[in-house]
């Protein structure tokens, strides 16, 4: 099985809309994340409210949107509407909280009919992104206190990166 290695950095504050930088294993730098609010309303409601309007948008070095998760309001748990770029186009998907309590970290969603899980270890920090056949990818981080370098090991290299870097994004900026 090869891998392949990108590597990001975290937000210093979770409400930052900092664009942080996206390499590769050669430190080629492929694309940004960045959190984004549509309006200053958003981002005031978001400080009193944690992660009531939590938006990610990646994109690769040409500024081309790549993926997008976008909260949506007035559900019971956490859902995000997350659009992506394809080799075939524009396609979409449903990612969902499904932690029972608020210490678990578990999101999933389900792409080509095979459903996803996002799961991290409490115990040494790892997050672990696996379908139901294999595992798709694995992140660490180096440090406990940020800012912090995230390296992602992938698995599977038919699963578009700029999607899963969305989707941790999303995931660790949630918690």
């Amino acid at each position: 099985m090869t891998k392949t290695f990108y590597y990001t950095d975290s937000l210093l504050i979770k409400n930052s809309t900092k664009q942080l930088e996206i390499f590769n294993q050669d430190n080629k730098k492929i694309g940004y994340i960045q959190r984004v609010f549509t309006n200053k309303l958003e981002y005031m409601v978001d400080l009193m409210f944690h992660n009531w309007f939590l938006h990610v948008t990646t994109t690769d070095v040409e500024g081309n949107k790549q993926a997008e998760a976008k909260s949506i309001l007035l559900t019971n748990r956490s859902k995000w509407n997350v659009s992506y770029q394809t080799d075939k186009g524009a396609s979409s998907l449903l990612l969902k909280d499904i932690a029972k309590i608020n210490l678990a970290h578990d999101f999933s969603f389900v792409m080509d009919d095979v459903t996803y899980l996002i799961k991290r270890n409490m115990l040494n920090h790892t997050t672990h992104v696996l379908s139901e056949r294999k595992k798709i990818a694995e992140i660490t981080f180096d440090k406990l206190l940020p800012p912090r370098r995230h390296t992602i090991e992938l698995y599977d290299e038919s699963f578009h990166i700029f999607l899963l870097i969305t989707l941790y994004h999303t995931f660790i900026l949630h918690k």
